[in-house]
């Protein structure tokens, strides 16, 4: 078994699109994390959502944004559900570490 060198392993840049959806990930985390519900969270996303035109955005602003859009639709839906899930006294078997305010 050879190992590669650095100069064989092919390396691709990561789409825009995943970089709207990494962009979003950390900045709905952040909100869940100061204190934000997800009606707050999703209104502060509609208002960023209301100032973008994407007749005048480039090709990779529009993949960005659809990654950050879906990704954060995602988030806050997830967030949503568990907060929904902590009122009525449910609780995840397996919670993943970091990711309820705490």
């Amino acid at each position: 078994m050879s190992t590669a060198t650095a100069a064989e392993i092919e390396t691709t840049p990561s789409s825009e699109w995943m970089n709207g959806a990494h962009a979003a990930q950390r900045i709905v985390t952040a909100q869940v994390f100061a204190g934000q519900t997800p009606e707050q969270i999703e209104g502060k996303w509609a208002e960023a959502n209301a100032v973008y035109d994407a007749a005048t955005a480039t090709d990779a602003q529009r993949d960005w944004h659809a990654g950050a859009m879906h990704t954060a639709g995602e988030l806050i839906q997830t967030y949503r559900t568990a907060r929904a899930a902590d009122a009525a006294g449910v609780t995840p078997r397996q919670p993943a570490p970091g990711l309820r305010p705490g």
